[in-house]
């Protein structure tokens, strides 16, 4: 049994579902699947599905031929002997063991998107202590927030965020082979890895203890599937970096609320200044205020920030979408950052009333046996924060071509995707449909807007 040890440094919380367990922290669950393709990818020289598949079909003894099975004449028997159940296994797993055991005692934190509040947040660290944790708002995890300010027994839905000083991390396996590839990647790994709940947007940020800032940021340069390594220096606290992250991210997709000028309280995106600015396409968020107004101007008058009628509406002769749409395209911009399930617009009147639109691949209401397993709902998110004693880096991926355009099973073609946007307040007309943009340059667009200095992947 060959075995040996890191030591990681926590940087953020994990945000984690068994929280109330003792002892709770990397799960070997996320931490082996996760490892387990690093490895396959290194070893094919391939990446993401298609190095699982080449590493899939060189483990086979034997492969399908027009007359049966026949000997795999590519087998890989050395690759074949690192698999759990040598292959016979039903997916394709590593044969060797970790170990994950935190240090010391752990602090626990509940977090919330919410905005400072004066009024609020004197009673939410009350409730968070009585609940053995600390109370963090501004910061880009917002899934419990429907709980923070009802009645204590409420908080019990919440998931906590759990920080150790140092976790130690063990490996055992039997294969001096495996060994020989594993151990000198495991270091780098972690760099390439958050864990946990809202991973991309900084929390459970683990980094080997004996790495310091530079060699962080060559395992992130080194990277095949990285394609933007952009790196802000803040020295400061965990709690201070991932409310800097809820900020900038915020005000890349959505926007966000500015008091710099009294006469203009909210900054727009700075992905609709990217894309929409010179008029050419508009986004999804004027496009839903239009569907309302020309469908249902009663509703859009009840949005709290919207008593006019968008520009340019107006010059419109006939003052329909049909019109408006042809003088300039309506595109689902956010979804380039982060498919959303619902988008939410204050009413004005009530506490915190909400119009609510629901987004839906529309390949998802389509029965067709061809079209099953085309609709999609998530994507990995294509920026990554990664948080260090001295720095913040942000960390782009290439977006996937699904996201925008899938192959139609009937032609064999190339197809925009479409998403449905569904406004259930609305009695009738409630419904339209948006494509994302296509051949929008990341890297570019962080560069240009993100506030984070040049790429350093186009630098070394």
């Amino acid at each position: 049994m060959f075995t040996f040890s890191i030591m990681l440094k926590q940087h953020t919380p994990i945000i984690h579902f068994q929280h109330p367990q003792a002892g709770a922290t990397l799960r070997a669950t996320e931490v082996k699947p996760k490892l387990d393709r690093f490895i396959i990818e290194q070893v094919t020289n391939l990446k993401g599905y298609e190095a699982v598949k080449a590493f899939g079909i060189s483990t086979k003894r034997k492969i399908k031929t027009e007359s049966g099975t026949a000997d795999n004449p590519n087998l890989n028997e050395q690759w074949l002997s690192w698999l759990v159940g040598k292959g016979k296994a039903e997916h394709i797993a590593l044969d060797y063991r970790i170990r994950i055991e935190p240090i010391g005692d752990p602090s626990n934190f509940i977090f919330s998107s919410n905005p400072v509040s004066d009024k609020m947040d004197g009673n939410r660290n009350q409730k968070a202590r009585a609940k053995g944790a600390a109370y963090i708002n501004r910061t880009q995890y917002f899934a419990d927030n429907q709980y923070i300010d009802e009645a204590i027994g409420e908080w019990d839905n919440i998931r906590q965020g759990i920080f150790y000083d140092a976790v130690q991390v063990t490996i055992q396996c039997l294969f001096p082979s495996l060994t020989r590839i594993i151990e000198p990647l495991f270091k780098d790994f972690f760099c390439l890895q958050n864990f946990g709940t809202r991973q991309s947007k900084g929390f459970g940020c683990f980094l080997p203890n004996d790495y310091n800032d530079m060699q962080v940021k060559n395992a992130l340069l080194k990277s095949a599937h990285i394609t933007g390594v952009f790196r802000k220096e803040v020295r400061a606290t965990f709690k201070d970096k991932l409310q800097i992250i809820g900020k900038d991210y915020s005000h890349l997709k959505m926007g966000r609320s500015s008091k710099v000028l009294p006469e203009k309280q909210y900054d727009k995106s700075k992905l609709w200044k990217y894309l929409c600015a010179n008029d050419q396409i508009s986004w999804e968020k004027r496009k839903i205020k239009l569907h309302l107004l020309l469908n249902d101007q009663d509703l859009f008058q009840r949005l709290m920030y919207e008593s006019i009628p968008p520009k340019p509406l107006s010059p419109l002769e006939d003052d329909n979408e049909e019109d408006y749409d042809s003088q300039l395209r309506h595109k689902y911009i956010r979804a380039l950052l982060g498919l959303a399930e619902q988008f939410e617009f204050l009413l004005s009147e009530g506490k915190n009333e909400r119009l609510q639109v629901k987004v839906k691949d529309l390949l998802s209401f389509d029965n067709r046996d061809e079209y099953n397993g085309l609709a999609i709902d998530r994507f990995r998110s294509p920026i990554r924060f990664v948080i260090t004693d001295e720095s913040i880096y942000l960390v782009t991926y290439k977006i996937p071509l699904e996201l925008v355009k899938y192959k139609d099973p009937e032609t064999e073609e190339l197809t925009f995707r479409k998403f449905m946007f569904t406004i259930p307040l609305m009695a009738a007309s409630n419904s339209f449909s948006l494509t994302v943009p296509d051949n929008f340059d990341l890297p570019e667009f962080i560069s240009l807007h993100a506030n984070y200095g040049s790429n350093l992947k186009t630098i070394s």
